[in-house]
């Protein structure tokens, strides 16, 4: 029987041997088959040292491999010596990623072989009195034996093995398989071949487990225009899943309305609308269904007015094209248009319709900053030229009030005017004055939300120039005239508004006489 100090000086014996002698001499040829089965031994019980390294690199070769001894090579290749200067140290153990602990060796002195397999393993010391370290402990690791041959005869002969496993285990795929281990014991892309001839062979009626299936390995980047097609059918998921179903079947030229219709319908049941303004307008352009169409419409003006959320131009678009069929607008989505075209060129196709929306809305009391913007022309007919509106959103279920001081040039001696709010839509309020020349505003607002009052900080606002057009214009403009110039402008406007009550007399009586006339006549 072979003991410990027999083999560390036959080892010595060999790897001097391999040294100082040519593979062709006649001592190395005597002992080759000798050292060629000690290298074997030792291989196969993973003793490995600096010695017997010389040797196995010498002695183990590919053409006497098995199985077994690859194991073994494996085993070595991933072997580290390690050594500490603490004493008192009575275990060494390795702790794989998962938690588990894959060696415990007892240390000795002269240091200890242990095998990290994982990069991500850790060393964990155990002390004489049973603590345990990680970081606190230093030490030293040296690779015993690493050598790129040797890795790729494992790396050759796992993968061969493997392969093996696979066809013994492998059976053909059924329907009733996947039924039971979905697809966890299957193989992705030969389960989609099976998907894809199923709905060419027997065509496209709806089937849970199919559905669920072809979306799974949609997930896994499986798929072609038969499955997506089907998806795109019948899917109805989380609304993330849908979307990004949705752009990869818009990709592949799909037909999407049903699915467009699922995902707008969904959005609007959860209100959680995001980025959803390219699938309505790809549902807008199929059949739909006009109470949806109405609802997201609305909605999303809803959103725009009144959140100050940011919304796509193809929205506007259809907006403006449902006014052109003569269909029910809401009220909210003609706010939106007169919002959105406030601040951009207005093409000369789109003025009677703006221009009837604005007249509509002042009709109805709904007024808005943002009206201001339009031609003074426009405003004249709404009667909102001279016009300055202060706007504020408040919280839902606040109480607003305005406080306000009118100031006439740099004089500050006016007091604050209260008053209290009413919503001109919803949780936006609205003030509107008539200021003159040199007059000036300053405000602030006063929220009060339950037990919570919020004070906004005091702005100034003065009114923009407006032409003297009108008896309000005209007499705004005189606020800034002097002396003479005064004068003039007192006489011309006295004269003008005497002819204008004269001719305005006259033709009223012509139409009393002429409705007189038509009454004895009958």
């Amino acid at each position: 029987m072979e003991t410990h100090w027999n083999i560390k000086k036959a080892a010595v014996l060999y790897a001097n041997l391999i040294n100082c002698e040519e593979e062709s001499s006649e001592l190395y040829s005597a002992y080759r088959e000798q050292m060629e089965r000690f290298a074997w031994m030792q291989l196969e019980n993973r003793r490995i040292n600096d010695i017997l390294h010389i040797i196995y690199k010498r002695c183990c070769t590919e053409r006497d491999m098995t199985p077994e001894r690859i194991r073994a090579v494996y085993d070595i290749c991933h072997a580290y010596e390690i050594k500490t200067t603490v004493k008192n140290m009575a275990f060494v153990m390795v702790i794989e990623p998962d938690g588990t602990i894959s060696q415990k060796v007892q240390y000795s002195a002269d240091g200890v072989i242990v095998y990290l397999y994982n990069k991500d393993a850790r060393i964990v010391w155990e002390s004489k009195d049973g603590r345990h370290y990680i970081d606190s402990i230093p030490y030293e690791t040296m690779r015993m034996f690493y050598e790129n041959r040797y890795m790729e005869i494992c790396k050759k002969y796992q993968e061969e093995h493997e392969e093996e496993e696979r066809k013994k285990e492998k059976k053909e795929l059924t329907w009733d398989m996947l039924r039971e281990h979905g697809l966890e014991m299957a193989d992705e892309k030969e389960v989609f071949k099976m998907c894809s001839m199923r709905l060419r062979e027997e065509g496209t009626e709806e089937d849970d487990f199919l559905l669920a299936l072809c979306f799974e390995l949609f997930l896994k980047d499986q798929y072609d225009k038969q499955t997506l097609s089907y998806l795109a059918e019948y899917y109805c998921g989380s609304t993330r899943n849908m979307k990004k179903l949705w752009h990869v079947a818009r990709d592949y030229d799909i037909t999407t309305y049903k699915l467009s219709e699922r995902i707008i319908t969904q959005m609007l049941f959860s209100e959680t609308m995001f980025g959803e303004e390219e699938i309505f307008a790809d549902y807008y352009e199929g059949r739909t269904y006009f109470r949806l169409k109405r609802a997201y419409l609305a909605y999303v003006s809803r959103e725009y007015v009144v959140n100050g959320r940011q919304v796509k131009g193809c929205i506007f678009v259809i907006i403006a094209n449902e006014y052109r069929k003569e269909e029910d607008l809401p009220d909210i989505c003609k706010i939106a248009l007169l919002k959105y075209y406030s601040s951009r060129e207005v093409h000369q196709e789109l003025e009677p319709m703006l221009r009837e929306f604005l007249r509509e809305m002042c009709e109805k009391q709904l007024y808005f900053s943002f009206y201001l913007k339009y031609p003074e022309n426009w405003l004249r007919e709404v009667q909102l030229y001279d016009k300055t509106m202060i706007e504020y959103h408040a919280k839902p279920g606040s109480k607003v009030a305005i406080s306000y001081q009118i100031r006439k040039g740099e004089s500050d001696n006016m007091n604050y005017q209260e008053e209290i709010l009413l919503p001109a839509y919803e949780d936006t309020y609205i003030k509107s004055f008539i200021l003159f020349g040199d007059e000036s505003l300053r405000y602030y607002f006063t929220e009060t939300n339950k037990d919570k009052v919020t004070v906004t900080e005091k702005s100034d606002y003065k009114p923009r120039e407006v032409r003297p057009i009108g008896k309000f214009g005209r007499l705004n403009d005189m606020t800034s005239l002097k002396n003479e110039a005064l004068a003039i402008a007192m006489k011309e406007f006295a004269t003008e508004k005497k002819l204008a009550e004269d001719i305005f007399c006259c033709l009223l009586k012509e139409e009393i006489l002429h409705d007189t006339w038509k009454y004895y006549r009958i």
